[in-house]
């Protein structure tokens, strides 16, 4: 499985990273990246 974090890795412990690495592949942003949530 692909993983896409929208925050930096240094952001996460390294047991953080290691937990979301055994998920499949990690990506990680060089910044955070927020996005708005649209109400409806």
């Amino acid at each position: 499985m692909k993983v896409v974090v929208f925050y930096p890795k240094d952001s996460f412990t390294p047991g953080q990273q290691k937990d979301l690495a055994s998920l499949g592949s990690v990506s990680y942003t060089k910044i955070e990246i927020h996005y708005q949530l649209k109400k409806y």
